[in-house]
């Protein structure tokens, strides 16, 4: 859970300071958490080389680079 932590925080203050930047909108909360399950179901997979934990580490990265593009479209 610690790396998930990590990530979620340094997600957050990544996408916050770009947003006070550029006076964007409130996109990047879905990145955020995306970017934060991604970093758990890695460390998961890790620990248990699960494939489920891979796939699903897989999907959110998806999630979370689609939302991060939205973002910097400004939607």
């Amino acid at each position: 859970m610690k790396y998930t932590y990590i990530a979620l925080v340094i997600s957050a203050a990544i996408f916050a300071f770009i947003r006070a930047q550029k006076d964007q909108p409130i996109m990047d909360l879905c990145a955020t958490v995306c970017f934060s399950v991604f970093a758990g179901r890695i460390y998961c997979y890790v620990k248990t080389k699960d494939s489920t934990n891979l796939i699903m580490a897989l999907i959110t990265l998806l999630v979370a680079i689609f939302a991060t593009i939205r973002f910097f479209m400004g939607h």
